[in-house]
């Protein structure tokens, strides 16, 4: 009874936007906007700008930090965009409240990060990729 008390009465509650970090719940950046691009076979990706009254976040520990974005419709009903961090980055701060920037893109962005070169021969499709994706298990959920 007293947490959900406690749920009603915190900031995020009352958004039609919601920010929720997986891997730390308890902090409060909230989503002031975003913007962002999804399509048919294409990654989407989301510029995120999010506000918080610690001025202390650690920017190394966002990167790769899986993240949810809540959106409610007009029928009430929540929309879900999860994927992970893959940019963080001050944006300064006004009035107490901290300001950051954040990109959201989906698990295998990752893959992109990598710089070597494999020759796969004699092999399917399905097995190069499970090779392939295999190097980013703790991000393919």
């Amino acid at each position: 009874m007293l947490m959900d008390l406690a749920a009603m009465l915190s900031p995020q509650n009352r958004r039609l936007f919601k920010f929720k970090n997986l891997a730390n719940p308890e902090q409060e950046l909230l989503l002031e906007s975003f913007r962002g691009t999804e399509g048919l076979s294409r990654a989407y990706q989301f510029d995120l700008l999010l506000v918080c009254q610690d001025s202390g976040v650690e920017l190394k520990s966002m990167m790769g930090q899986h993240v949810v974005i809540e959106i409610e419709l007009a029928d009430g009903s929540p929309r879900y965009v999860a994927g992970y961090l893959t940019r963080f980055a001050s944006g300064g701060s006004d009035g107490g409240m901290a300001k950051y920037t954040a990109t959201l893109n989906p698990w295998f962005s990752m893959l992109k990060n990598r710089f070597d070169t494999r020759i796969f021969q004699g092999n399917t499709v399905e097995e190069v990729v499970t090779q392939v994706f295999a190097l980013c298990s703790a991000f393919s959920r």
